[in-house]
């Protein structure tokens, strides 16, 4: 799972850099550690530099505290908590632009229907109380997801030149062009997947 949220993440970071690239936007990596650009890199290896600094934090935590209960427990409902909020980066990309053009509805009812059922079967086999609760987090959000469908009638995104007229600064333009992509909730939201995988190791 892991290497092929990895091989998505390089697909989208690879295009994403392409379109900044045509609007002559600076580049942004990790070594620059500017919080300001965290999760809008621009090349793929700063995100693997990121992830394995991350494995390595959480992995010394482990040995350090792994027989630790108390611990253990906030890692676990860490992980949970984590997967519960994937679907965030989506619903506040739709909530700006006030669209869900380019989204798919269909992986998204699909992603809604299998948590729904995972979140049944917690109930039922009366699992810890965290995986009910971020089960039920998880199928809410989901669910405001799908009615932003519903409210905002896959409005088209204004296109960035409408936005931005020609006279506004060129960082201005790749701000807004980045911003306006769904590719950066992609990076996102793969990002929040891989952790989530990384902590439940």
């Amino acid at each position: 799972m892991i290497g092929v949220m990895l091989g998505m993440l390089y697909s989208v970071v690879t295009v994403r850099c392409r379109n900044t690239t045509s609007v002559g936007a600076r580049k942004r990596n990790f070594r620059d550690f500017c919080v300001t650009d965290f999760w809008q890199w621009t090349d793929f290896r700063s995100y693997v530099e990121f992830l394995m600094w991350f494995t390595g934090f959480c992995a010394t935590l482990l040995l350090v505290f792994g027989r630790n209960t108390a611990f253990v427990e906030t890692i676990g409902c860490l992980a949970v908590f984590t997967e519960a909020m994937l679907g965030m980066p989506q619903f506040y990309h739709n909530f700006r632009s006030q669209s869900t053009a380019g989204m798919s509805v269909a992986m998204v009812a699909m992603w809604t229907s299998g948590d729904l059922f995972e979140t049944i079967y917690f109930i039922v086999r009366d699992v810890p109380a965290q995986f009910a609760i971020c089960g039920l987090l998880q199928v809410s959000v989901e669910l405001a997801i799908l009615l932003q469908v519903i409210l905002y009638d896959v409005r088209p995104v204004r296109a960035v030149k409408e936005i931005c007229p020609n006279e506004c600064r060129q960082e201005e333009l790749q701000r807004l062009t980045v911003s306006c992509s769904d590719s950066t909730f992609f990076v996102e939201s793969g990002i929040l997947h891989l952790l989530n995988k990384i902590l439940t190791v």
